[in-house]
């Protein structure tokens, strides 16, 4: 037991820092690349690019069917599901650029842009790579090779941002977005493909299909609801709001998100299949400690970043960016606030993904869904941007209690209790930031030194607060 206990936490430890790497030089990318973009391209071609997003990644069927969670949850009998998942993620990938015809055209009479037309279609030539790329890459994620599918990781987010930026600079604007999706879509699937030694050519096999579908059904269901509360946001505003506003929330959401992706999205990635290899060794004590602590570890380490945003938001705007943007600013600060809640439940998913309960997974996204939409249906009619902005953070605020009690539900003893501690961190980290922030900015002007004590103060209050309850936290 002691053996399984060390060399699961070892295997987390690597995985998660070797993630933290992948973050840490994607999101430095992106930010750069953020702001080089935002000096060459206008609010409109962002907006732009946001709907374009918005229509292919909820109608990409083949990103939703969730091949990737099926194979991990398989785990040895990999190469006896390869050609078959392989197979099935080129059917759907094919269907899902026959859907992105349609969609294309429906786009292009609700929003009353025809270039969609021709923007759609161009995308879609990268959907079979993304889609064939799932399986080796899943490969990896079962032999715990983090390493490589975070370098492969980051040498497409580099290589996505400077093709990005050459294409602006050339003059290509939303068609600088577009074609480096097609070309490193195809890097990326040989890339995965020589990383794991998995075959480029493969036959077609359609033997035991059921097998699959039952379960990807479900996962499907999951993942295309996930899809839309994460999309819904641009294609709702952009039915009230112009193109340069939704560019402008596009914008402020992107840069609100960077918390997410730095923090939430690396740990589930790790937890999923560590956590499924002590499912198959039986140790129920060992399983429980780790979902437990993976929400408290996320919501320690998440707070206090998507605060640093909401409290760094005005003088990292008025530094790097144009006054075109300044506009951003409240909605960074609204939508970080959000980001403190989606951080603290970005887990989860992961014991049910463990235990194979993708039905219950699947019932629970679809409820969220349709109340995100409502609620983002409402505000934005009523309040435009701003009404986005608060309707995204006030899901996530409602939301989050029903996914942590869902999650824990076989898990924890006291479910109450686990939930308490799971929220302390949040609360802290809120109170301490705002207070400070409010303090200043009544203060001072000075956006230097607004920036400095923003970003310092509150961080080293946090920790001491932190550090000296950390074992109420029941961390171990």
């Amino acid at each position: 037991m002691k053996n399984i206990s060390k060399n699961t936490s070892k295997e987390i430890i690597n995985g998660s820092l070797w993630l933290l790497i992948q973050t840490i030089g994607n999101k430095a990318t992106s930010f750069v690349s953020q702001i080089v973009l935002a000096k060459i391209l206008m609010p409109e071609t962002f907006g732009k690019m946001a709907i374009i997003l918005t229509i292919t990644n909820i109608t990409s069927f083949v990103q939703q069917i969730g091949l990737n969670d099926i194979l991990i949850k398989r785990g040895k009998s990999f190469d006896l599901w390869k050609n078959l998942t392989q197979t099935i993620a080129l059917i759907i990938s094919i269907l899902s650029i026959v859907i992105l015809m349609i969609a294309a055209k429906i786009g292009s009479i609700i929003y009353n842009d025809y270039s969609l037309l021709i923007l759609i279609p161009l995308y879609s030539i990268s959907i079979p790579f993304n889609a064939l790329a799932i399986i080796p890459e899943s490969k990896l994620r079962i032999d715990l090779k983090f390493k490589a599918i975070s370098i492969i990781k980051i040498s497409e987010t580099l290589m996505l941002q400077i093709f990005t930026i050459i294409g602006a600079y050339l003059g290509l604007e939303v068609y600088s977005f577009i074609l480096p999706y097609i070309i490193v879509g195809v890097i990326k699937w040989l890339m995965f493909n020589y990383a794991s030694k998995n075959e480029l050519f493969f036959k077609l096999k359609f033997k035991y299909w059921k097998y699959i579908i039952n379960d990807s059904i479900y996962v499907f269901l999951h993942s295309f609801a996930s899809r839309i509360t994460f999309q819904a946001d641009y294609a709702i505003l952009g039915l009230f709001a112009s193109q340069n506003q939704v560019g402008v929330y596009y914008m402020a959401y992107t840069l609100s998100v960077q918390v997410v992706g730095f923090v939430a999205n690396n740990l589930p990635q790790v937890l999923f299949p560590s956590l499924v290899k002590l499912k198959k060794n039986k140790s129920d004590k060992l399983y429980n400690k780790y979902i437990e602590n993976s929400f408290i570890i996320t919501t320690i380490i998440g707070t206090p970043f998507a605060m640093l945003q909401f409290t760094c938001a005005e003088p990292i705007i008025h530094f790097f960016f144009d006054e075109k943007w300044f506009e951003t600013i409240k909605y960074i600060q609204i939508l970080s606030i959000g980001m403190v809640f989606r951080t603290m439940s970005s887990n989860w998913v992961v014991p049910l993904k463990s235990e194979g309960n993708f039905k219950k997974m699947s019932k629970i996204t679809n409820i969220s869904s349709i109340i995100y939409i409502i609620i983002i249906l409402i505000l934005s009619k009523k309040y435009s941007t701003l009404g986005t902005s608060i309707g995204v953070t006030l899901y996530y605020f409602l939301i989050t209690p029903l996914l942590l009690f869902t999650s824990l539900k076989n898990t924890s003893d006291n479910i109450i209790k686990s939930v308490l501690r799971i929220y302390f961190p949040c609360l802290i980290g809120i109170i301490i930031y705002l207070s400070i922030y409010f303090v200043l900015k009544n203060t001072t002007d000075n956006q230097i030194l607004l920036l400095t004590i923003n970003c310092f103060l509150p961080s080293i209050s946090y920790s001491l607060i932190i550090f000296t309850l950390r074992k109420k936290l029941s961390i171990s």
